[in-house]
């Protein structure tokens, strides 16, 4: 019975390698056994799609760019995934850490490269040091979405500590925040540099 449950184990801890085959954008991938992984941490501009009321939305700028760079890195390519806490989102996509055979990170690459930005989901924050690490770096070197943010531009933001958003002042779920989850700042690159991401109700993005 335990060379049983040790097999087992085993079989569940090995490496799963498996083939891409759809990028549908900068964080959301399909696997060849049909399931659909979003890359967790991160987010990545829109591209062009079509909302809940059929309208089509105009892509962001650097959305086709970002999915156009995890596509030459990842169609027909086999990746491993690593899960953190919660494994599934509500549509019920796969929420993971992408993996390269070289180790490499996709979703810290995404990051790298400017082409998505830190996006704090709790209770998977396993690799948001290294994350935040990486945005900064890219930050600094003004790559991709980071040219058009500018470093002077003054507009107090609202941060909340525990959900590592940031909201215009009056923004109805800040409002509704303790005021001790609540940290001030003077501009929108000093929310980015610190890790947090932008409400997509109240903050409009340059």
């Amino acid at each position: 019975m335990l060379l049983v449950l040790l097999l087992i184990s085993t079989i569940l801890n090995a490496e799963e390698w498996i083939e891409v085959t759809h990028v549908y954008d900068g964080d959301t991938i399909q696997l060849m056994d049909g399931r659909h992984v979003r890359l967790i941490g991160i987010n990545a501009p829109e591209i062009r799609h079509e909302d809940r009321k059929g309208n089509y939305q105009k892509a962001e700028p650097f959305g086709e760019d970002a999915k156009q760079y995890l596509t030459n890195k990842l169609i027909h390519q086999k990746v491993s995934l690593e899960m953190d806490h919660e494994t599934q989102d509500h549509y019920h996509r796969i929420l993971a850490y992408v993996f390269l055979p070289d180790g490499t990170i996709l979703n810290n690459k995404m990051v790298e490269q400017g082409l998505a930005y830190c996006l704090t989901v709790s209770p998977n924050t396993r690799y948001e040091k290294q994350l935040v690490k990486t945005q900064q770096i890219a930050m600094d070197s003004g790559k991709g979405i980071w040219k058009r943010i500018a470093k002077n531009s003054c507009q107090t933001y609202i941060g909340n500590k525990k959900s590592k958003r940031f909201h215009t002042p009056d923004c109805t779920f800040n409002k509704h925040s303790p005021l001790k989850n609540r940290i001030v700042f003077n501009q929108i690159w000093d929310c980015f540099y610190n890790g947090y991401a932008p409400c997509k109700r109240c903050v409009v993005m340059p």
